[in-house]
């Protein structure tokens, strides 16, 4: 497999020769877009942080695809092109297409291994699928941010002044058309999964995954220690605090690991972690892999990570939380408009007893303890009543000899 940087130095030698995109003054604005995007910015741009090699492959990736639609001069495109093309994207009528990175031998040979250097080119093949709604915003976001910097290199390198036209690319949202159908995985199904998890950090990962409603990309940044992102508080309770990924998640709040979670306090305990130790040694690649082949194995369909975030929030709609908690529990922003994609309104049981429901079979492990525990939370109370009691008889009487 190549290398991330090898990858892109083969990509910006196809530029320099005007052999990777089919306009050559584009190869000369996606060279140096890239370059910036690599560097933090260009002259007045300022870019939040320099990209990795391989993000700026797939930048140059999506926009092979957009220039297959314009086939022009990026800086010849107006506003008519470009709400031309808007609407055609909104009406599903420009199809899905993969880039497929394919290797071929050269002539040269590795002096170190005395193998054939092996180079990739890359083939976009059409299919008969309308683009996903994340697909078109990247697309979106890619040609917007690209040619708002062909404004700012042909206003420096050519004294040309150029419209800004992105502000009238609009893309259509599902929910502004269609009823989004969200998928989770209800009660009985969830139990059979994890009753038949054999691997005990992968199961541990399901179960923290469903309990906190966390992104792919934090949970497997969750690291040990105060200062980190698990904890034990001074109530020798195990606590959870979920890292903030920039540009993708909101601020959120650290909370105690529920009742429910009683598998993973003993995961925890067990594992003797060290300060700043990840807490599950893998990769949002492995995690995919093995959602998929646990899901389609037990459940029938492939499921990735992201159906665990969709079950979370669908557990504590059905507990009876608030919008606003369950907000705040999965880093969305306050008055935010997701709801539609997190909730499956057919799903919602309006019962009282969901969130002990909920308590009591979330995981086997708890089944046994979770009565008698209920039942001496419920002796604390009716002692504490009696106590109280107690405590304003003697409060009266008082009153009543003072007078």
């Amino acid at each position: 497999m190549i290398a991330p940087q090898d990858e892109y130095n083969f990509l910006k030698d196809k530029l320099q020769n005007n052999e990777f995109l089919k306009v050559p003054k584009n190869n000369e604005y996606l060279c140096a877009f890239l370059e910036a995007k690599k560097r933090g910015g260009y002259k007045r741009i300022i870019y939040n942080k320099p990209c990795s090699y391989k993000t700026l492959v797939k930048k140059a990736r999506n926009v092979v695809k957009v220039e297959d639609y314009f086939n022009k001069d990026f800086s010849e495109i107006n506003e008519d092109d470009l709400l031309q093309y808007r609407d055609l994207l909104n009406d599903d009528k420009i199809f899905k297409s993969k880039t497929l990175v394919k290797w071929k031998e050269t002539n040269k040979i590795n002096s170190k291994t005395g193998n054939p250097i092996k180079k990739p080119y890359f083939e976009i093949e059409k299919t008969d699928k309308p683009l996903s709604h994340r697909t078109k915003e990247d697309y979106k976001e890619n040609f917007c941010e690209f040619y708002r910097f062909i404004i700012e290199y042909e206003r420096q390198n050519k004294g040309k002044q150029l419209n800004d036209i992105t502000s009238f690319f609009r893309l259509r949202r599902p929910s502004d058309f269609q009823e989004i159908k969200v998928e989770w995985i209800n009660d009985q199904e969830r139990e059979k999964l994890l009753m038949n998890i054999r691997n005990e950090d992968f199961k541990a990962l399901v179960q923290l995954s469903i309990m906190s409603g966390a992104r792919p990309s934090e949970i497997i940044k969750v690291r040990y220690g105060q200062a980190n992102n698990l904890y034990k508080n001074n109530k020798n309770k195990w606590v959870i605090h979920l890292p903030k990924i920039k540009a993708v998640s909101y601020k959120k709040y650290p909370f105690i690991i529920d009742l429910y979670e009683d598998e993973l306090t003993s995961y925890f305990e067990n594992k003797h972690f060290k300060e700043g130790d990840l807490v599950f040694k893998t990769t949002e690649q492995t995690f995919r892999k093995l959602m998929k082949h646990y899901s389609t194995k037990y459940l029938g369909k492939a499921y990735s990570p992201k159906i665990l975030r969709k079950t979370a929030r669908m557990i504590r709609s059905n507990a009876g939380y608030s919008t606003d908690w369950i907000n705040k529990l999965m880093g969305h922003a306050p008055g935010t408009n997701v709801t539609a994609h997190y909730v499956n309104y057919e799903g919602i049981t309006q019962e009282n007893s969901a969130n002990e429901r909920l308590k009591g079979r979330e995981f086997p492990s708890i089944k046994q303890h979770y009565e008698d525990l209920k039942l001496k939370t419920q002796a604390q109370e009716e002692h504490m009543k009696k106590m109280q009691e107690q405590i304003d008889i003697m409060l009266k009487e008082r009153i009543q000899s003072k007078i």
